[in-house]
């Protein structure tokens, strides 16, 4: 399900982001709550004012394998179909 959010701009593609689906489909975001730009496939997380950031390096690495798997997996699908 989409929902509308306080809208921001990727940094990395600067294009205006203003919605999410949730994975589980219902859960509205929160602070550190990660998110890939739907245009370019940047990592991101939501900060302390549900603005979206770059998810830092050191923040990244300390992800368990599974979880960077699945981000990186996604990354590259939108990557795809976004070209």
């Amino acid at each position: 399900m989409k929902e509308k959010v306080k809208g921001s701009n990727c940094p990395k593609c600067n294009k205006f982001l203003d919605a999410v689906t949730a994975e589980d489909g219902v859960k509205s975001p929160i602070p550190g709550d990660l998110s890939i730009c739907f245009y370019c496939g940047e990592l991101l997380i939501f900060n302390n004012n549900m603005e979206l950031e770059k998810i830092p390096q050191d923040l990244f690495d300390s992800f368990d394998d599974e979880l960077k798997e699945e981000l990186l997996f996604t990354q590259k699908q939108l990557r795809k179909i976004s070209k």
